[in-house]
């Protein structure tokens, strides 16, 4: 299974950036963008962002649905979820509405889980949609000790 049927992404990428290209400077989409290479700068999407085992990232991203399986140090902010793969590593805030994260993954940062508006900024506040729910309860939790330490 690829990593696009695997995560239930079948429509057309329209910009790749390959395991053997290095990129710097800011990258402005309005389609699918697929990352296997290096990226030294913003990242910004309409749509999805997909980032591949091998790929590396040194700045912010903005997207819809923004899918790691490399690594990123910057801060993400996903309007449609922010799924981080077994091979992902993060070194940055999140800001999305949804998160997963499967085990395996590495993430170092804030995380803020809830509404997220097409013009969030990093400082963005997301606004939890189910206060009762294990990830704000997850959040909350560790929001707590971080203001006690």
């Amino acid at each position: 299974m690829n990593f696009f049927q695997k995560e239930g992404f079948s429509g057309a990428i329209d910009t790749i950036i390959g395991e053997e290209t290095f990129f710097k400077g800011e990258i402005k989409a309005k389609g699918p963008l697929r990352i296997c290479g290096q990226v030294e700068g913003r990242i910004n999407s309409e749509s999805e962002v997909f980032l591949g085992e091998k790929s590396k990232v040194r700045g912010d991203i903005h997207g819809g649905r923004v899918v790691v399986s490399g690594e990123v140090f910057g801060n993400i902010i996903a309007t449609s979820g922010l799924e981080i793969l077994k091979h992902g590593k993060v070194h940055g805030d999140i800001t999305a509405d949804k998160l997963t994260m499967e085990e395996g993954t590495t993430y170092k940062g804030k995380v803020r889980v809830g509404t997220v508006s097409e013009n969030s900024t990093n400082e963005a506040v997301a606004e939890p949609q189910n206060p009762n729910s294990p990830t704000a309860q997850i959040f909350n939790f560790f929001s707590s000790s971080e203001e006690t330490a």
